[in-house]
């Protein structure tokens, strides 16, 4: 059995522990706007504690440095996610095209982004078999999109956004573009460049 001082050794690098310690020291001096709270695959809702997945032995934990700088085992994500919070959210852009759906496919929809949302928390190698991204972006040179394709039944096809955030125990699934038939993928790049427009350096990698 991997005690808890092991299990921080394996899903914590003494570089991450390091960097993430001096930025959270920078962050408490710094004002509200300039404060950073992505780091890598690390992500803070105040600056002052970072929280990340990190996979052990086969096993995704949440893992967090706190806001004293030390790094510990939240849980196991698969024990957390018994209050996991699926939100599906509407893009401006997609109300339209939304609307235009019968009851039934609106219903469809959001089921089905709602289990993309599960799958994203619990298995994202299931996830990955049937999301997809067409083309990926790298925005202000350090994040990743997190844009995915993936259908419904009655051949409706859904572009989202989909994000995870550990410490309010949720998976936001941002609908962007629903359509029926087989143009998702060419309205992919569109989409990602008017969603993130505000980025200042948004690059296809």
């Amino acid at each position: 059995m991997t005690n808890g001082q092991e299990l921080i050794s394996k899903a914590v690098s003494d570089r991450e522990c390091s960097e993430i310690t001096e930025l959270i020291k920078k962050n408490k001096m710094s004002e509200a706007d300039d404060i950073i709270d992505e780091y890598e695959e690390w992500h803070s809702s105040d600056g002052n504690s970072f929280q990340t997945l990190k996979t052990v032995f086969g096993t995704e934990y949440v893992v967090e440095i706190n806001s004293d700088c030390e790094p510990v085992v939240l849980g196991k994500l698969y024990d957390l996610m018994e209050d996991l919070v699926i939100e599906v959210e509407m893009g401006d852009d997609c109300e339209k095209d939304f609307r235009n759906l019968s009851e039934k496919e609106q219903a469809e929809v959001i089921k089905t982004a709602e289990h993309y949302g599960e799958l994203f928390a619990a298995d994202r190698a299931e996830f990955f078999k049937t999301a997809h991204q067409p083309v990926r972006f790298r925005l202000d040179g350090k994040f990743d999109s997190s844009l995915y394709c993936f259908r419904a039944d009655g051949n409706i096809g859904i572009i989202a956004s989909v994000d995870d955030d550990p410490v309010f125990k949720s998976v936001i699934v941002t609908l962007l573009s629903v359509s029926k038939g087989g143009d998702t993928e060419k309205k992919f790049v569109p989409v990602a460049q008017s969603f993130y427009r505000h980025f200042a350096d948004v690059k296809q990698i």
